[in-house]
C-alpha cells in the first residue's frame, strides 16, 4: 500500500470516528467519566417543570410582577425559595440572597462554587429578570392599560429555564471547573436597572466576569429557529454554540444586533462578552395578552437544555475568549455585507445553452462568448454538443459537471445545423479542473473556520450538498488553522473525505467525493476571495 492511500484511509477513518462522535452528541469539553452525569442532569429540564414555574411567575395572582410590587415580592420570594433549597450559596449583599435597591426593588444572587481553586475568580454569570409590567401605563405598555400584564413570555419564559437550570446543577454531582453566578434581576422594565445597579456595586469582583449569559423570553420558539445576539463579542461563539446545540434540532439564527433592550447590555459596555437566545418580539409584547397558553413548551425546553449545555461548556471550558472591541462596530448592515455570496467562477467554456432542452438531454448552444475557448475551438450558437471527451450525452453526469472537471484538451463532437454529418473540434478550457469548487473568505470573529461564500455549480462541493454560507471547521477530523491550511487540506484529501459543516448552528459531517489526484493543486486557493 502507497503512503499516499495509507494516509487517505486514515484520514477516512479519523472522519468516520468523528461523524459517530457527532451523531450521538457527545460533547468535546467532558473530562472523563462526566458525560453521563452531564446527560442526566440536562434531561432532567423538563418541559412539565419550565410549565410549572411560568404558570406560576405568570398567574393574575402576581399582578404582573411590576418591580417592588406585592406580586414582584411574591415572584420574588418563590425563587429566593428555591435558590435556598437547591444548596447554592448566597452571593448577594453582606452574605445574603438579595441586593436591595431603589425603590423596594432587588436582586436575587447565588452562585454555585467552581471545582479547580484556580479558576475560582473565573465566574459564568447567568442571569433573567422577573419583573414585568404590572397594569401598564402609557410608557410601558401597548395597552389596553389597566389589566394585569402576565408577562408569560416577558420574562417568566426566561427565569423558568433559570430555575430549570439550577436544579440540573444542582441535582448532580457536577464537577464544573469554574464558578457560576445566578442572577434575578429587578426592574428591567424600568429600564435595567438592577442588572447597572449590581454593575456599578459588584458582589463579586466585576474584573472577575468572564462571560454572562442572558435569557430574554424565550418562550415562543418559531419555526425559522432560535435567534442568537451577542456571537461576534468573543471569537469562536459561533462554533461554540454549534457544538453545544448537539442537543437539539433547533436551527439557529445568528444576529449581530446589539441593543440596549435585555440585562445583557450593561455586561456589554463593561467589555464582557455575552450570549443570550431569543424567540423574538410578537403581537402579546407588552400586552395583557401575553399569557402562558401561547407559549411552546417543547421549544422551552430545548433551548433551556441549550443553554445549560453552554453553561457547563463555558464553566469546563480551558480558557475563555476575551472581549472582541469589534463587536461595537458590528450590525446587520456589516452582517448583510460580509454575507453577500461571491460572485460565480469565470466558465471554463464560454457558452450559454437552451436549460429546457437540456431536461431532455439536449445540449444546444445558444450564444458563445467572444475570444473565448469555444469560440476559439470553432463553436457556433445552434450547435448541439453529442460528446465530451467520447461520453456520450446524455449522460449520467451533468454537462456543467463534465466541463468543470476535464482535464484539458478536451475534445467535442457537435451536431450542426445543416451539416449531415457530426464534427470534432478541439478547445483548451480556461483555468485548471474544478478540485473542490468554492469560494470562501475569513472572518475574525471566527478563528479555525471557514466562511464558504460560492459553490460552484457541478462541482464536488455542489454535489455534497454544501453552500455559500456554510462554514467548514475540519477536514478528515484535522480542525482547520487558517485559509492556506484549509486549501493545503483539501489539495492531500483523493477519493472521499469528511468535512463537518456548520448550517443554521447545526454540526453535520459531509462527504466530499474528488475526481482527480491529490497531487494536483487546489485551483481555488489564488482566485477564492478570502478577507
Amino acid at each position: 500500500m502507497s503512503e499516499r492511500e495509507l494516509r487517505r484511509r486514515v484520514y477516512l477513518l479519523i472522519g468516520l470516528i468523528l461523524q459517530a462522535v457527532i451523531c450521538c452528541g457527545a460533547p468535546t469539553f467532558l473530562r472523563a467519566g462526566e458525560l453521563e452525569l452531564i446527560n442526566a442532569a440536562m434531561n432532567s429540564i423538563q418541559a412539565d417543570g419550565l410549565k410549572k414555574h411560568t404558570l406560576f411567575l405568570a398567574s393574575d395572582t402576581l399582578e404582573g410582577r411590576e418591580a417592588g410590587s406585592k406580586g414582584g415580592h411574591a415572584a420574588g420570594a418563590y425563587l429566593l425559595d428555591i435558590m435556598k433549597k437547591s444548596g447554592l450559596k448566597a452571593r448577594g449583599d453582606s452574605g445574603y440572597f438579595t441586593q436591595e435597591f431603589g425603590d423596594d426593588y432587588r436582586n436575587l444572587l447565588a452562585y454555585l462554587p467552581g471545582d479547580v481553586p484556580q479558576l475560582a475568580d473565573e465566574f459564568i454569570v447567568v442571569g433573567a429578570h422577573y419583573d414585568h409590567v404590572g397594569y401598564g401605563n402609557s410608557q410601558n405598555s401597548f395597552g389596553p392599560i389597566g389589566q394585569i400584564h402576565n408577562g408569560a413570555d416577558d420574562n417568566a419564559s426566561g427565569v423558568a429555564a433559570v430555575v430549570e437550570v439550577i436544579k440540573a446543577l444542582t441535582r448532580q454531582p457536577l464537577k464544573l471547573k469554574r464558578p457560576i453566578l445566578i442572577a434575578f434581576w429587578d426592574a428591567e422594565e424600568k429600564g435595567l436597572l438592577g442588572s447597572e445597579y449590581w454593575i456599578d456595586t459588584p458582589t463579586i469582583p466585576l474584573t472577575s466576569v468572564g462571560l454572562y449569559l442572558n435569557l430574554d423570553m424565550i418562550g415562543r420558539l418559531p419555526k425559522q429557529g432560535l435567534t442568537m445576539y451577542g456571537v461576534r463579542t468573543a471569537p469562536g461563539f459561533r462554533q461554540f454554540i454549534a457544538e453545544q446545540n448537539r442537543v437539539t434540532d433547533i436551527d439557529i439564527l445568528f444576529d449581530w444586533t446589539i441593543k440596549r433592550d435585555s440585562d445583557h447590555h450593561p455586561f456589554y459596555e463593561n467589555k464582557i462578552p455575552f450570549l443570550m437566545p431569543h424567540t423574538g418580539l410578537h403581537d402579546d409584547y407588552h400586552r395583557p395578552s401575553d399569557d402562558p397558553e401561547k407559549l411552546n413548551w417543547n421549544g422551552m425546553e430545548q433551548i433551556s437544555r441549550l443553554f445549560f449545555q453552554m453553561i457547563v461548556a463555558a464553566a469546563d471550558a480551558e480558557s475563555l475568549p476575551q472581549f472582541r472591541s469589534e463587536s461595537k462596530s458590528e450590525n446587520t448592515t456589516v452582517q448583510m455585507q460580509m454575507s453577500q455570496p461571491a460572485p460565480p467562477a469565470p466558465p471554463r467554456l464560454g457558452i450559454s445553452w437552451n436549460r429546457e432542452l437540456e431536461e431532455q438531454g439536449i445540449i444546444e448552444i445558444e450564444q458563445v462568448r467572444r475570444d473565448s475557448p469555444a469560440e476559439r475551438s470553432g463553436m457556433r450558437a445552434g450547435d448541439r454538443i453529442q460528446q465530451i471527451n467520447g461520453t456520450e450525452l446524455p449522460a449520467t453526469t451533468s454537462f456543467l459537471r463534465l466541463v468543470s472537471r476535464a482535464n484539458n484538451p478536451v475534445e467535442f463532437v457537435l451536431k450542426r445545423p445543416g451539416e449531415a454529418e457530426p464534427q470534432t473540434v478541439t478547445a483548451e478550457l480556461d483555468g485548471p479542473p474544478v478540485r473542490l469548487g468554492v469560494g470562501w473568505r475569513i472572518d475574525p470573529a471566527e478563528p479555525g473556520v471557514i466562511s464558504l461564500v460560492r459553490i460552484d455549480a457541478g462541482s464536488p462541493a455542489d454535489d455534497a450538498g454544501l453552500s455559500a454560507g456554510d462554514r467548514i471547521s475540519q477536514i478528515a477530523g484535522v480542525s482547520i488553522r487558517d485559509s492556506r491550511h484549509f486549501a493545503e487540506l483539501v489539495a492531500a484529501s483523493s477519493g472521499s473525505v469528511e468535512m463537518l459543516r456548520e448550517r443554521k448552528g447545526r454540526l453535520q459531517v459531509v462527504t466530499v467525493i474528488f475526481d482527480d489526484d491529490p497531487a494536483e493543486k487546489l485551483s481555488e486557493a489564488a482566485n477564492s476571495p478570502k478577507s
